[in-house]
């Protein structure tokens, strides 16, 4: 099973519709991840990422410094990634609003591109 963005092309960069569209129920938990994270980072830049056609669009919210967030579409789900340098500390006030639901964690060590370490929580909203 590929890991990959719902959103592979490169000439298309995603609009609001496409993910109501393609994350259904789960949309509703992006946009208040998406709301909560600019209420504690007003000064935050929301933008779409494409590092190429292996991983396809990404999310990110931002400030100066770095991302403070990566919000990453799935089909009817979607991820949200941190990633902090050995000298950063997480950030725990954008923690808390991630107990709303179920999570499955996942530590994994980031790759060549990152430093430091990540943590990945997948979202889905299950209304059953």
């Amino acid at each position: 099973m590929s890991d990959i963005s719902i959103f592979t092309d490169k000439a298309t960069e995603p609009a609001n519709q496409d993910l109501v569209d393609r994350l259904a129920s789960s949309y509703a938990l992006w946009q208040h991840i998406y709301d909560f994270v600019f209420r504690q980072y007003p000064k935050g830049v929301a933008e779409w990422n494409y590092p190429g056609k292996k991983y396809g669009w990404s999310f990110r919210i931002k400030d100066k410094k770095r991302a403070i967030v990566y919000l990453l579409p799935r089909e009817g789900y979607f991820k949200v990634a941190f990633v902090f340098g050995p000298d950063k500390k997480p950030p725990m006030r954008l923690w808390r609003v991630m107990f709303l639901t179920s999570l499955k964690w996942n530590w994994h060590k980031p790759g060549n591109m990152l430093k430091g370490a990540g943590l990945i929580l997948i979202l889905r909203m299950n209304l059953c």
